[in-house]
């Protein structure tokens, strides 16, 4: 696990390079000047005399678990941190996490699950993570050979994603690098890890690893991806958790 005394700012500026000429030469790629998303603003209709901050103040708590009862209000939780409030930063990215943090005590990400690692991505069907000319079959990867790649932001058409795309600056980062970063961003912060199918038991092994996560941090499972508890259990065994 990697871990900085850095602040989040100066991380997040220190890990940006442009080191991808191929993706920018790339006939569908598009500059950050010529992107839809600056425009894709959600207005939030308020009843009069009601503010955003107002609301996100009351429907987002910190230390969500320790805090939040069965007859709480309803929390806002950002999901993949989406792009426009992120000031347009690709979603589930550490900028975007970043920048949401300010205003938002909740985030939830989506975890793919490589052959050494972990990774956030939020559709696993697309070049939506990283660029690749094939589909992308991640439990096929190690963590070696997309480290440093960058993530990059399909244009929408019709609210479908485009063959566009621009290249951001963010590049792949490990899931523990950004628990440990969003700690640090936000140190009330909720982190929902939302695990598809075989993606759960590594995340549950890797949280293990990372006592001091264990109050930020809610793993969400499809439980008909197993036929008991104990199928469970022993899918975690195999990625070594922490047996403290």
């Amino acid at each position: 696990m990697t871990t900085t005394t850095q602040s989040p700012a100066a991380f997040l500026l220190n890990i940006y390079n442009w080191r991808h000429s191929d993706l920018i030469g790339h006939p569908d790629s598009i500059a950050p000047t010529e992107t839809a998303w600056h425009n894709n603003v959600r207005n939030w209709n308020f009843l009069a005399g009601i503010t955003q901050s107002e609301v996100m103040a009351r429907h987002s708590m910190p230390n969500l678990l320790s805090s939040w009862t069965p007859k709480g209000q309803k929390q806002i939780i950002g999901h993949h941190f989406f792009p426009n409030n992120a000031i347009c930063a690709s979603e589930g990215t550490l900028l975007a996490g970043y920048n949401i943090l300010k205003f938002l005590n909740s985030i939830k990400v989506d975890v793919a699950h490589l052959q050494d690692a972990l990774i956030t991505a939020h559709d696993f069907k697309t070049t939506h993570t990283i660029f690749r000319d094939e589909p992308i079959q991640w439990e096929q990867l190690t963590y070696d050979e997309i480290k440093g790649e960058p993530i990059i932001m399909h244009e929408v058409d019709r609210d479908r994603l485009s063959p566009k795309f621009q290249v951001t600056l963010e590049t792949i980062t490990k899931m523990d690098e950004y628990i440990v970063f969003f700690i640090q961003c936000n140190p009330n912060v909720t982190i929902f890890l939302d695990c598809r199918n075989e993606d759960a038991a590594p995340t549950i092994a890797l949280l293990s690893h990372l006592p001091f996560a264990y109050k930020n941090c809610v793993i969400k499972l499809y439980a008909y991806s197993f036929s008991s508890a104990q199928e469970l259990i022993a899918a975690v065994e195999q990625y070594q958790p922490d047996q403290a």
